[in-house]
């Protein structure tokens, strides 16, 4: 394992910072870009359920009145104008004997409810102290919230109103707020990968240079002089390299005066 890890690892300066720059900048794009995503979406869920639990809290408020005083006509006319809204898919409102007084589905009206959870919840309703909550969410996913709220007159619980909204209009909205996200994060990710190529080329561009009057010396131009730069890593490097060629001029310069002398030396003997 260590062994294919190091195959992968780059082998240039270059390389390296790319990969460590890329990789960086990678890891904080997609972080900022899922986290943003994620709030959006959280945001978007609750502002459904806080909107089904408005309008159950006033479906109870409004339907009241007419459980009270018995009226279907009231009720049904409750539910007509709650009917308005695109992302109903159905409105029930019945008494706490579980008897169906209104219903968007008008041939279930005067029907007992069957539903395990709604009996459930309805005894439990019947059997609560006054410190337990009206209101439980039956249905909670990325098509549907359903929520049910008891009806109560003073202490005295006197019926229940039961919705379920339409999520997937809502659910379209943070799928292309995801979708968006992530083509965001594609272009994000090639900027990154670019700007890491542009830092890199540039803090290695002087050491390019210096490699290629190194290769202009080892084949006999020993008249190269390095830039001075304003890193001071390259800048030594620099001032080395021409302190090295200057000692070589130099050195070769003597040697050349050493063999003419001995020239000279040997024709006169």
């Amino acid at each position: 394992m260590n062994n294919i890890l190091l195959r992968l690892k780059p082998k240039s300066l270059r390389s390296r910072l790319v990969f460590g720059i890329g990789t960086i900048l990678a890891v904080l794009i997609i972080s900022f870009n899922y986290i943003t995503v994620k709030e959006e979406s959280k945001f978007l869920h609750q502002q459904g359920l806080k909107q089904a639990s408005n309008r159950s809290l006033a479906l109870a408020t409004v339907s009241k009145t007419w459980l009270l005083a018995n009226d279907y006509i009231g009720l049904e006319e409750i539910a007509h104008n709650f009917s308005v809204y695109d992302d109903l898919d159905f409105l029930a409102i019945t008494n706490m004997d579980g008897k169906i007084l209104e219903h968007t589905d008008h041939s279930l009206i005067g029907k007992y409810i069957t539903d395990e959870q709604r009996i459930a919840y309805l005894k439990q309703m019947l059997d609560a102290d006054d410190n337990l909550q009206n209101e439980k969410i039956l249905l909670d996913n990325r098509d549907h919230i359903e929520i049910i709220r008891v009806v109560h007159h003073g202490k005295k619980h006197i019926g229940m109103v039961n919705l379920r909204i339409n999520q997937k209009h809502r659910q379209k909205n943070i799928d292309k707020r995801i979708t968006k996200g992530i083509i965001f994060t594609v272009v994000s990710l090639l900027a990154a990968i670019l700007f890491s190529v542009f830092i890199a080329n540039n803090l290695t561009k002087e050491l390019v240079q210096l490699i290629s009057m190194m290769r202009k010396v080892r084949y006999g131009d020993k008249n190269v002089q390095a830039n001075e730069s304003d890193t001071r890593e390259i800048s030594l490097l620099s001032h080395e390299f021409n302190s090295m060629i200057s000692a070589l001029n130099a050195s070769e310069q003597s040697y050349k005066q050493l063999s003419e002398r001995l020239e000279l030396a040997f024709e006169g003997n």
